[in-house]
């Protein structure tokens, strides 16, 4: 039988794979493809933590979508013999209750008579608090014997590329949803014309998106995805809650970009090549240098990304979904009536 490892064999484990991590997280600051790449990170596995985005990444690069082993075998498929695990860090929390008296929280197991006393009767609250983070196993699907047609039963909130094939029906729908997402969030959107090179602009005082009126489809869904990025995470509310850092005009302008990536590319949009120029022009020329950002401070930035495209992505694909649906439900009802219309002469 194997030994169990010890506490400090199991932090020192956790340990050793957290500094793997943070050196992923100084390279992203200086690679622009790294950072697209931690970005199709955040579509795939939108239930995890930055951190253990970038855990997984920097453990099984090109990772499609991942589970424990018993997740696996509960779904019929199997982890191929002599695959290596992938470690993420799950949470684990405590019973403590809030001494009064102290103004300090407390582990409920060392609780002496009197304060179990006053947690029986109610005096002293308790809460679940974080203790720490242990380490979980978990496998790619790539590691079990699943073929690729089976992706999407393991993984049916896996965003697919079925639904947009660069037709004109479907840019529309889509450009709707995002339209659709606007006014819920009773967010004016005007189209005019500018009088420089930008392709668009969020008014926080006014609530309002402007729109150039010169912009091809695909450049006003991309464009208008990157604005409403702007309204969620700097709206002026959000801005008076923020360190001087993340109200800067470059950390805005990045966070926004990279919110719209991410959600364009669970819409099916490609943005990837303009993407990549924006970041590698950012690092290049921005007055604030991702190096002079503390990884605490950048690693916030992304987890603001993180949530916002996650609330984004899935508001906007259901009313996409919602919009295609109409459509095709009308396209039927024409075709049933023209199908009356040639058996009635």
């Amino acid at each position: 039988m194997a030994k169990s490892r010890t506490q400090k064999e199991r932090q020192e484990e956790i340990t050793k794979l957290t500094n793997k991590m943070n050196e992923a997280i100084i390279n992203y600051k200086k690679n622009p493809e790294d950072q697209i790449e931690l970005l199709d990170y955040m579509t795939k596995f939108r239930n995890y933590s930055f951190h253990n985005q970038a855990l997984i990444q920097s453990q099984y690069e090109g990772a499609q979508g991942v589970g424990s082993f018993k997740s696996f075998k509960e779904k019929g498929f199997y982890v191929r013999r002599g695959q290596k695990s992938i470690k993420v860090l799950a949470p684990v929390f405590g019973n403590y209750y809030l001494d009064n008296d102290l103004k300090s929280y407390k582990a409920v197991k060392y609780a002496n008579k009197e304060a179990k006393e006053k947690i029986k009767t109610g005096e002293f609250k308790v809460e679940k608090l974080l203790d720490g983070y242990r380490l979980v196993n978990v496998f790619d699907v790539t590691q079990t014997n699943a073929k690729p047609e089976d992706y999407p039963t393991l993984y049916p909130n896996k965003p697919e590329n079925y639904f947009f094939e660069g037709t004109n029906d479907d840019l529309e729908d889509i450009y709707n949803a995002l339209e659709s997402y606007a006014d819920y969030k009773n967010i004016k959107i005007i189209t005019a014309e500018f009088n420089s090179a930008a392709k668009g602009m969020y008014i926080p005082s006014s609530n309002e998106i402007l729109l150039s009126e010169r912009l091809s489809k695909k450049e006003k869904l991309a464009t208008l995805t990157h604005e409403l990025a702007h309204s969620e995470m700097h709206n002026n509310e959000k801005s008076k809650l923020k360190k001087t850092v993340f109200n800067s005009a470059p950390v805005r302008e990045y966070q926004a970009q990279m919110s719209s990536y991410v959600v364009t590319n669970y819409l099916g949009l490609d943005t990837k090549e303009n993407t990549e120029r924006y970041i590698n022009s950012w690092i290049k020329n921005s007055e604030i240098k991702l190096d002079d950002i503390t990884n605490e401070d950048y690693i916030s930035m992304l987890e603001e990304v993180k949530q916002v495209s996650l609330n984004m992505s899935d508001d906007i694909s259901s009313r996409f979904i919602s919009l295609k649906n109409e459509r095709t439900a009308k396209n039927l009802q024409f075709l049933q009536n023209d199908v009356l219309l040639m058996t009635s002469e």
